[in-house]
């Protein structure tokens, strides 16, 4: 962990206090055993089965191999395969321990190997506490105050960053020519109240001015001060005084903007800015950041803590040392009383079969990624593993869900990418060793880096186990994306408040201009659009609908992306006119995360795909056809 500053870590430690002092029961209430429930007291993983039936001489489906495309891609849809093949005996050894039982406990036995952890007896402070439940303990103190520690963030934000986010915000959408309305009122408003109080128009019009205003708001990063200007530029304002002709209620005097006409336009200007940015502060959702930051916010705390305060924390909040004595597991376990009549992995249908669905994944998830976490030695004991996966499995994913260009939505591309030789997209924002260097860094407890990779690998052959007894070999998945786009232009005359004909040439991204003749609007349009070629659409017509779709857009697969198997989602996502949706065929073994872990968004239907192997693609704009409705012609395999 690198250095704090001491401000740092003050508010660091009074956040640890704050923690200790304020948990609330009620907000994590316990279950029948006295332990604390992962759920907050809502839902329950008792309620599942697993399918059993042998697992060896498991052989490879031709239908998960079944890719096309280049070498790479094939070789690398048989490789995955083969490596779900030779896990699945040990998987189906996993579910079957499901069946009619609970997660069995795994105490550190003693050894005569050196090397082994030896056993601990009844821990009495933080130092007689085991290596093993030291990890767990810090694993469950990052879980447990997660939920405080974001909203302490989101409080903060709240007092001290919104109102100069939402002013940034008002003024880059100003800028950028995509929210001029506020601006355009305020300028009406203004020049109503002179005419109003008797004084001369001025002989620009209100779009003359806008295209002429620059609004810029810095949120005060040292050395630059905290604040918002607002300039006229006049040698924007077209056309030129000279040029122009009187107008009825203007003075023939007036030749520009007068030093006080300047500044009371100015003034009326910023408070319709002040005002806008008060309207959408309010509205404002907390920046991802947020929860980049909460985990290492956590690590600090925890590490300043005072060792004695750590041991109550762990006495109090968790059943850590209690375990030790009893030999019984440290968590709720999961009782699997029946099985599933069909195993659910999408959500498909919302009934018993999903939701005992959701129990075993959960379950399989979690003890594979442990055990493998094991075989890797991370961990002497799989109790002590299968904690800090549970942690870990709701850090990286609540990142995720927060965006996938999020810290941690960025290290899981790499982790995936690397762990099951996928490709990924580096860039400018994701260097696959910077990535790895925070992952050692903030995750340690889990092995860092490496250890993310082991917990993938449980997960991914989880999904490839429940997919496969779902009888789900290719999943059909949709993906919208904003690209940019051609900007268009239309030329209108425009009069306005000036006599003579003046050619208005207005941008779909906002930005106008004046010309004084129609053969210079139009060359400045001509040069505008031949920057941006627009890209190639061929139109498809199914029964009911046409639908346009890009033939010649490159796709290049990340190391992960988030889906999901509903159009619907898709179509209507974010993006209006730049909004592009991507249809993807999947194999089984491209697929990592699944609606029924329940830590993706669901609602959604959120599938995350990894960039190994798939079967094809296409993009279409707006909005794209299902799968039954235009079939996917296979040929085109992502870069």
């Amino acid at each position: 962990m690198t250095a704090m500053p001491l401000v740092r870590h003050a508010r660091a430690k009074m956040r640890a206090l704050k923690v200790l002092r304020d948990f609330d029961e009620s907000k994590h209430p316990r279950d029948d055993h006295g332990r604390w429930s992962e759920t907050g007291g809502e839902g329950s993983d008792s309620e599942s089965a697993a399918p059993a039936g042998g697992g060896e001489g498991k052989a490879p489906n031709p239908e998960a191999t079944r890719v096309g495309g280049d070498q790479w891609n094939k070789e690398t849809a048989a490789r995955l395969e083969g490596e779900y093949v030779a896990a699945h005996a040990e998987l189906e050894r996993i579910a079957d321990t499901a069946v009619g039982g609970t997660t069995p406990s795994v105490t550190p036995q003693a050894s005569d190997d050196a090397d082994e952890e030896p056993s601990y007896g009844s821990a009495e402070s933080w130092d007689t506490m085991s290596p093993g439940q030291q990890e767990q303990a810090e694993a469950a103190y990052m879980e447990k105050t997660y939920d405080e520690y974001y909203q302490s963030e989101v409080d903060n934000w709240q007092s001290e960053s919104a109102p100069d986010d939402a002013r940034f915000k008002v003024a880059h959408d100003f800028m950028s020519g995509n929210e001029l309305d506020w601006a355009r009122q305020a300028i009406d408003d203004w020049r109503a109240q002179r005419v109003e109080d008797g004084e001369a128009d001025i002989p620009y019009s209100t779009d003359q001015i806008l295209n002429a205003t620059k609004i810029d708001h810095d949120t005060g990063n040292y050395p630059i001060s905290k604040g918002t200007t607002i300039e006229i530029d006049e040698l924007r304002l077209k056309p030129d005084i000279e040029a122009q002709q009187d107008l009825p209620g203007i003075d023939s005097g007036i030749t520009a903007l007068t030093s006080a006409t300047r500044a009371s336009l100015i003034a009326a200007i910023s408070e319709g800015f002040n005002d806008q940015a008060k309207d959408i502060e309010d509205d404002l959702s907390p920046p991802e950041y947020l929860s980049d930051s909460v985990a290492e916010y956590q690590s600090d705390s925890w590490g300043q803590m005072e060792d004695e305060d750590k041991y109550n924390w762990v006495k109090g909040n968790t059943d850590i040392v209690d375990a030790e004595k009893t030999g019984a597991t440290t968590d709720a376990g999961y009782d699997f009383t029946r099985l599933p009549s069909k195993i659910d992995p999408l959500g498909k249908k919302e009934d018993d079969n999903y939701r005992m669905t959701q129990s075993l994944a959960r379950y399989m998830s979690t003890e594979r990624s442990a055990q493998v976490l094991v075989e890797r030695g991370f961990f002497k004991d799989k109790q002590s593993a299968k904690d800090v996966v549970k942690w870990v499995d709701r850090d990286l994913w609540q990142h995720w869900k927060s965006s996938s260009t999020s810290t941690g939505g960025k290290i899981l591309q790499v982790a995936i990418a690397e762990e099951l030789g996928g490709k990924l997209r580096e860039h400018e924002d994701l260097k696959s060793q910077q990535m790895i260097a925070l992952a050692n860094d903030k995750y340690s407890a889990i092995g860092g880096f490496n250890g993310i990779k082991a917990y993938v690998r449980g997960k991914w052959e989880t999904t490839q186990y429940l997919l496969d007894k779902s009888g789900d070999q290719k999943v059909n998945v949709y993906r919208a994306v904003s690209i940019e786009t051609a900007p268009s232009y239309t030329i209108t005359q425009d009069t306005g408040t000036v006599a003579g004909s003046l050619y208005k040439v207005q941008g779909s991204n906002g930005q106008t201009q004046y010309f004084d003749s129609k053969e210079k609007a139009e060359a400045f349009k001509a040069e505008r659009e031949g920057e941006f070629p627009p890209e190639p659409v061929e139109l498809v017509k199914s029964q009911d609908h046409v639908f346009e779709k890009y033939p010649a857009i490159d796709v290049k697969r990340n190391g992960a992306a988030s889906t999901t198997t509903d159009p619907g989602v898709a179509n209507k996502w974010d993006g209006q006119e730049d909004r592009v949706v991507l249809r993807a065929e999947v194999p089984r073994t491209a697929v990592v995360s699944i609606p029924a872990y329940g830590i993706n968004v669901h609602k959604e239907r959120e599938v995350v795909v990894a960039g190994t192997a798939w079967v094809g693609w296409d993009a279409w704009r707006k909005r794209a056809p299902e799968f039954s409705e235009v079939p996917m012609q296979h040929g085109g395999i992502a870069a």
